[in-house]
C-alpha cells in the first residue's frame, strides 16, 4: 500500500520517480522527490527523502517546505486555502560543555594520543599545541583523540572519538569493534546523559572558527578531520573544515550564508571524491568557492595528508637523532692528526615517516625550525611538483 504526505491544505503527496543525488548526503542515486498524486509535478529539488535512512536521515516533507514558503502552497480542492500555525521547532540537543573541559588536551607531549603522537613526529610541539588549542582536540582514558564539532554558535553538536596507530599514522579501524573508537552522543545517551529518544544534529569540524568569518577570511575544506589538522599545520593561514566523511558533502548547504561572506572557499577532495564533490560543488553555487585537484591522479583514496607526507619524504634531514643540535660559531675540534676516524652512516629521519620504536621519543626536537621550513620551501614545493605533474600543488 502506498503512502502519503500531506499539506496544509490537504493536497496529497508520494515519493515517486527515479532517484537523484541526495541534497544533504550528496549520495547519489538515493534521494526521491515528493510529488503531487493529481498533476505528477514534484515541488521542488530539494523536497524529497534520502534512502540513507541512518547515515543521511534527510526527509523534507511538502508540510515544512510549504510551512516556511506559503506562497507557493497550492488551492485546496475545495477552493479555500487554509493556514496552519507553525509547529514549535524541536529542542536541539547539545553535548554538556563540562564534557569537552575535561577532555582537552593540556600539553603536548607523546603517550598521550595516538594521533598527537603522530603529529608530534612532523610539527613542533608548539605547534601541535596551538592546533590544539584551537580546534579543542580532546582524548580518552584508552588514547583516542576527541574530534569535537561546535558550531558557530558554539554549541556542541558531537563527538569523534578515534583511535589511531601510532607507527602508520593511519586510523585504528579495528577499534570501532571493541568500542575504543565511538560517537560521543550516543556513548552519553548509553549512560543516561543524554535523554532518548533524539539524535545527534551533526555540523562541520571546526565550524565553531567561523563566528568572526568575513570577506578576509580564507576556508579550505576537507573530507576528513585529520586532514584538516595536517592542513592547519602545514598552512596556518587559512581556516581548515572537515566534513567527516565523503558522502557528507551536504552539510555545507547548512552554512551557505556563512561561506558566501568570505573571501575564498577551496574544497579539497580526496581522490576517489573528486569527480562527484565537483558535482555538488556546482550544485552549491558560490561564486566564491572553486574545486581543488590537488589529490588528483593518484589510485585509492589519496588525501592531502598523503600528499603532506609525500612532501617530507622528498626531503630527509640527516642528523644524530640522540643529542639536541647546538648552534654554536665555534668550529668543531679537529682529531688529533694520528687518530684514526671511522666514517659513521648518518641517520636519515623523515619528517613523517612511522616512528622506529627504538628511536627516542624526541628526535624531531634535534631539528631547528629553520630546517623544518626549508621542507615546505617554495623550492621544495618545486622540486615535489615537477616530480607529480598530474597532482599540481
Amino acid at each position: 500500500m502506498e503512502k502519503y504526505t500531506y499539506d496544509q491544505n490537504g493536497n496529497a503527496y508520494r515519493l515517486r520517480g527515479s532517484k537523484h543525488s541526495c541534497p544533504s548526503c550528496g549520495h547519489s542515486r538515493t534521494f526521491q522527490l515528493y510529488v503531487n498524486v493529481i498533476t505528477g509535478e514534484p515541488i521542488n529539488d530539494q523536497v524529497g527523502k534520502c534512502d540513507r535512512h541512518h547515515n543521511c536521515g534527510y526527509d523534507n516533507k511538502p508540510r515544512d517546505y510549504f510551512r516556511d514558503n506559503p506562497a507557493e502552497l497550492p488551492t485546496p480542492k475545495d477552493g479555500r486555502r487554509r493556514y496552519y500555525s507553525k509547529e514549535s521547532p524541536k529542542p536541539l540537543i547539545t553535548i554538556p560543555e563540562e564534557y569537552v573541559v575535561k577532555s582537552i588536551i593540556r600539553k603536548a607531549e607523546k603517550g598521550l594520543s595516538g594521533f598527537t603522537d603522530v603529529l608530534l613526529q612532523m610539527f613542533a610541539p608548539s605547534d601541535v599545541k596551538k592546533v590544539i588549542d584551537k580546534y579543542f582536540l580532546g582524548r580518552t582514558h584508552l588514547g583516542a583523540v576527541i574530534f569535537w564539532q561546535i558550531d558557530s554558535k558554539g554549541r556542541i553538536r558531537e563527538g569523534k572519538a578515534m583511535k589511531y596507530n601510532v607507527y602508520t599514522g593511519g586510523r585504528d579501524k579495528a577499534s570501532w569493534s571493541v568500542g575504543e573508537s565511538f560517537w560521543v552522543f550516543s556513548d552519553l545517551q548509553a549512560r543516561k546523559v543524554l535523554p532518548r529518544p533524539g539524535t545527534s544534529t551533526k555540523c562541520l569540524f571546526g565550524e565553531h572558527l567561523l563566528q568572526d568569518a568575513n570577506n578576509e577570511t580564507d576556508i579550505m575544506i576537507v573530507e576528513s578531520e585529520k586532514n584538516a589538522i595536517f592542513g592547519a599545520l602545514a598552512f596556518p593561514d587559512y581556516t581548515w573544515l572537515a566534513v567527516g566523511s565523503r558522502d557528507e558533502f551536504g552539510k555545507l548547504w547548512k552554512i551557505k550564508d556563512i561561506l558566501t561572506k568570505c573571501r575564498s572557499v577551496v574544497v579539497v577532495p580526496d581522490s576517489d571524491a573528486l569527480a562527484e564533490w565537483k558535482k555538488q560543488a556546482e550544485k552549491l553555487q558560490l561564486p566564491n568557492a572553486k574545486v581543488s585537484n590537488l589529490c588528483a591522479g593518484h589510485a585509492g583514496g589519496w588525501d592531502l595528508a598523503d600528499m603532506i607526507r609525500d612532501i617530507y619524504m622528498q626531503h630527509p634531514q640527516q642528523f644524530n637523532p640522540t643529542q639536541r643540535r647546538e648552534t654554536t660559531s665555534v668550529p668543531p675540534t679537529p682529531p688529533p692528526p694520528t687518530a684514526k676516524v671511522e666514517a659513521t652512516k648518518p641517520t636519515i629521519i623523515y619528517r613523517l615517516a612511522p616512528l622506529i620504536p627504538e628511536q627516542p621519543l624526541n628526535i624531531i626536537d634535534c631539528l631547528s625550525e629553520a630546517e623544518f621550513n626549508v621542507i615546505l620551501s617554495p623550492s621544495a614545493v618545486a622540486e615535489w611538483q615537477a616530480a607529480h605533474p598530474t597532482a599540481p600543488f
